[in-house]
């Protein structure tokens, strides 16, 4: 016997097909009032829990069986379908188990396998490629608090944890994979949200395994630092984003580090401190270009004279005062040294 949990706008046909099926102990997520006759917690800013992850570790408390079935229903062509996946439910050897999301004709299995899959599949941004998950109660009510505001948000945070518990997860076996059609794409909120919950659960070395941690201890865990603040700033975590660079500047004086320090002091307004980190990355730039046989990660320019003519466009800026004019050449010429920035969709003087 299991107990489905289902959210979404078709969560009602899910539920007539359960039923038939023979499901009963059914539970439903909404954001409103619930109109069928399953049990229903509801969720928002006047209701009891605050949102769908909170009505989601109340709906672990309340299920009575010890295997329960996560649904989003937006992310399912159909509701036959979840008859067929029901079946298949029983033949899942592992303990938890997933039905990943068809990307039109893609027809591939995309979700991540391991947690050092996780960091690149946020930073994709895109829907979280699961459908369905089946975990067990124990395994779903050791799960800290899950904030989210979506099925698939929750289904993704599940996941993670599942991940980074050292679950072996197993792809449910269908005729088809789910359509993520109506799968709703995931906030840069909801994805921050998700990255933190994963560098949580996670040792930074379990997260980039393939970096050069034997050779360059420090130097590495302060680069994959300033690649996780890189992505917190796309998603708009200014927060995150500065304590990850905290991290980064006490293991090594990065030109990422400060050219960093300078695109969020730009997006708060302000523009001589930013003005001051980009100079400062700049001339660490240089002197990083002597020493590349010393260090993990090389920095040579593709193009020295493009770096050159923007540094000195933006010094002559800066002699007639002209501050933000000195930052747009002094950015301008960061970015062209180092091809970090745009790798991570960061813009120039947004």
């Amino acid at each position: 016997m299991v107990t489905i949990v289902v959210a979404g706008e078709r969560a009602g046909e899910m539920i007539a097909q359960a039923q038939k099926a023979g499901c009963s102990d059914i539970i439903t997520l909404s954001s409103s009032s619930d109109q069928s006759n399953a049990q229903s917690i509801s969720y928002g800013s006047e209701q009891a829990s605050k949102d769908c992850g909170a009505a989601l570790k109340q709906a672990f408390t309340r299920a009575k069986n010890e295997k329960i079935i996560l649904i989003d229903s937006n992310s399912l062509a159909s509701a036959e379908e979840l008859v067929d996946i029901l079946k298949s439910v029983h033949g899942l050897s592992a303990a938890t188990g997933y039905l990943p999301l068809q990307y039109g004709e893609e027809s591939m299995d995309s979700a991540p396998h391991a947690v050092d899959e996780i960091f690149s599949y946020i930073s994709a941004g895109k829907q979280w490629p699961v459908a369905l998950m089946v975990v067990d109660k124990q395994f779903a009510q050791s799960i800290s608090d899950i904030h989210a505001d979506s099925m698939s948000e929750a289904l993704g945070h599940i996941m993670i944890a599942a991940l980074s518990n050292g679950e072996q997860l197993q792809p449910i076996e269908t005729a088809e994979l789910a359509s993520a059609t109506g799968a709703p794409l995931l906030s840069r909120t909801a994805l921050s949200r998700m990255l933190n919950r994963a560098i949580q659960s996670n040792n930074i070395e379990e997260l980039f395994p393939a970096s050069s941690w034997r050779s360059h201890q420090d130097e590495t865990a302060a680069l994959c630092f300033q690649r996780m603040a890189a992505l917190f700033m796309k998603l708009g975590d200014k927060a995150s984003a500065a304590e990850c660079l905290g991290f980064s500047e006490k293991l090594e004086d990065s030109p990422r580090t400060l050219a960093l320090r300078g695109l969020l002091a730009e997006e708060q307004g302000q523009t001589l401190e930013a003005v001051a980190q980009m100079v400062s990355s700049l001339q660490k730039y240089e002197v990083r270009k002597k020493e590349n046989d010393k260090h993990a990660v090389s920095f040579t320019p593709k193009n020295l004279d493009e770096v050159n003519q923007s540094l000195y466009a933006g010094l002559d800026a800066l002699n007639k005062r002209d501050n933000e004019s000195a930052l747009q050449h002094f950015t301008t010429a960061v970015f062209n040294f180092d091809p970090f920035y745009e790798e991570f969709g960061l813009k120039k003087n947004r």
